[in-house]
């Protein structure tokens, strides 16, 4: 429960930082280097966000910041986003999504052995 909590106030706070910075950018407030710094902060925070709902094993789309759909095809490389989740997921979480991706893999190899067993018998 208190890793709910937490997980709530963290995204509710960057997600106050990223609509803040969107905001001043689309007004065009911001301008020259600083947009440029304010445009990669608003990836960096994207960039935590991300790993934030994987670190709490939900299903993450690409968020279209970190998206590369606009990129040519000679650019379109999703190694960035394995990048990303792999090395700013804490260690702890990446041995529970480990664990969790093992138990998987066992119940399912156990239900279909339980199945082949099934239409063995069932079929004589």
């Amino acid at each position: 429960m208190a890793f709910y909590v937490q997980y709530k106030l963290i995204k509710l706070r960057e997600t106050q930082i990223f609509n803040r910075i969107s905001l001043f950018t689309a007004l065009g407030l911001i301008i020259g280097p600083q947009y440029i710094i304010c445009l990669l902060k608003q990836i960096e925070i994207t960039k935590r966000l991300f790993v934030l709902e994987l670190e709490q094993g939900k299903e993450v789309a690409i968020p279209k910041k970190l998206s590369q759909d606009e990129l040519p095809y000679a650019f379109r490389f999703y190694d960035a986003i394995i990048h990303i989740s792999q090395n700013l997921c804490s260690k702890e979480k990446r041995q529970i999504l480990s664990l969790q991706m093992q138990l998987s893999k066992y119940y399912e190899q156990q239900y279909s052995t339980l199945n082949k067993m099934r239409n063995i018998f069932y079929s004589q």
